[in-house]
């Protein structure tokens, strides 16, 4: 994790792409060895906490692991730990399709039948389609993780491995999800516009945010 040693390169990179961040959490206590099964534990944990019992901290503790996994951009490829990404995003696709309910097609596709049951409500007294709307976190997460999977090329630190076969078929099953019941359009690069909260930390030679 960057602290106040961290050079502003180091920590801009660190932010660019959260990789480091990730692996130095899954090489330590208590997730050493696991190969990161622990904290896709916690990550689906969190989850039915925040949906079954309407816990505002498991919330942000589930928002927290998706910004960490969906920020990085080598890890989905390495061989070490894509493993863990297939995993998540599986997890992932399967928790949105349990909590928006079946074939409501809401957030913005239009067009939806009327015979359909309502999505069911959130645990914040909203249907899960209202609580991510098209201007959300998620979508800009998944649009701009999506987008980099499909990068070819290099970055700043040289020439991107390919995406591992399961990742791949993983992410496209995630994308099917956002498309059919959110009717989100991520078949683009990366997000067009996202909340400065989302968005990365850049600093200058100086330290300067």
């Amino acid at each position: 994790m960057p602290s106040s040693t961290t050079s502003a390169a180091a920590l801009t990179a660190a932010n660019l792409d959260k990789t480091g961040t990730l692996t130095s959490i899954i090489a330590a206590p208590p997730f050493r060895g696991d190969r990161g099964a622990g904290l896709l534990a916690e990550f689906q944990h969190a989850f039915l906490t925040f949906w079954a019992g309407q816990s505002l901290a498991a919330y942000g503790a589930w928002k927290a692991a998706l910004h960490l996994a969906l920020g990085c951009v080598r890890g989905p490829r390495d061989p070490g730990t894509a493993p863990f990404f297939a995993a998540l995003l599986t997890a992932l696709a399967a928790q949105l399709e349990a909590s928006l309910g079946k074939g409501e097609g809401g957030g913005g596709g239009g067009g939806g039948d009327s015979r359909q049951p309502a999505p069911a409500d959130g645990p914040f007294g909203l249907p899960m389609v209202d609580e991510l709307m098209a201007d959300s976190f998620l979508r800009a997460l998944v649009r701009r993780f999506l987008g980099r999977l499909r990068q070819e090329g290099e970055d700043a630190d040289g020439t991107l491995p390919p995406v591992p076969q399961p990742v791949r078929a993983a992410a496209a099953g995630l994308a099917g999800v956002v498309q059919a019941r959110l009717g989100w359009e991520v078949g683009g690069g990366e997000a067009e516009e996202e909340e400065e909260e989302d968005g990365p930390v850049v600093v200058d030679a100086d330290g300067n945010y």
